[in-house]
């Protein structure tokens, strides 16, 4: 969230927007981060954290290695997807972040730690 409120809607000209939403679904929590900044793929480009838009950052790719560490510890399914939304003429209109994490009670927690 700190990336969408410091990067993607500091830079947005006119009132930003930020929406958040947490849902079970089965086993899982899915958090949904939704904002109407300027996008991640222009804003990344153009503070030179990527080189192009295909080029994933480096605070992305490190979260991503931390999900797949989880993942392996906890044999578990956290996930991570990053949506840069559009709008006419493939215009960036925001981003749309959605996390995944197993829902764990103490004492699943406590068997998968021991």
């Amino acid at each position: 969230m700190e990336y969408t409120v410091v990067h993607g809607l500091r830079n947005k000209e006119g009132s930003g927007q930020l929406d958040i939403e947490f849902e079970k679904q089965d086993d899982q929590l899915v958090c949904t981060i939704v904002d109407n900044g300027i996008g991640q793929e222009s804003m990344d480009v153009k503070k030179g954290l990527r080189h192009s838009e295909d080029e994933e950052i480096l605070g992305v790719t490190a979260l991503k290695s931390r999900l797949m560490v989880l993942n392996s510890l906890y044999d578990n399914s956290y996930d991570l997807e990053i949506i840069d939304l559009k709008g006419e003429n493939n215009t960036s209109t925001g981003t749309k972040m959605i996390i995944t994490c197993p829902i764990m009670y103490e004492d699943e927690f406590a068997k998968n730690v021991a």
